[in-house]
């Protein structure tokens, strides 16, 4: 599910780092003329820049929040079941 939410905004994030890294000099952009700029300047293979390695930790970061997702229902659970008289 991580891997498919990623690639679905995959083509939105690489403007958004864009201007978040522009942010700093006082000069950034707004979203929609950076996204054009992107495609203009690099195509639309632009907007997939960094779609390797998002794919590469989408599983272990997804996986890792689904564990820690189970393991505290599981705790409270405890928790729930200690509390009752």
């Amino acid at each position: 599910a991580g891997m498919v939410g990623w690639g679905a905004v995959i083509p939105f994030d690489g403007p958004k780092s864009i201007i978040q890294a522009s942010w700093t000099t006082g000069i950034a952009g707004d979203f929609s003329s950076t996204f054009r700029t992107v495609v203009r300047e690099r195509g639309l293979g632009g907007l997939y820049a960094g779609f390797a390695p998002a794919m590469c930790r989408a599983f272990p970061a997804n996986a890792a929040l689904f564990l820690g997702y189970e393991m505290t229902k599981r705790g409270l659970n405890d928790v729930e079941e200690m509390l009752q008289f």
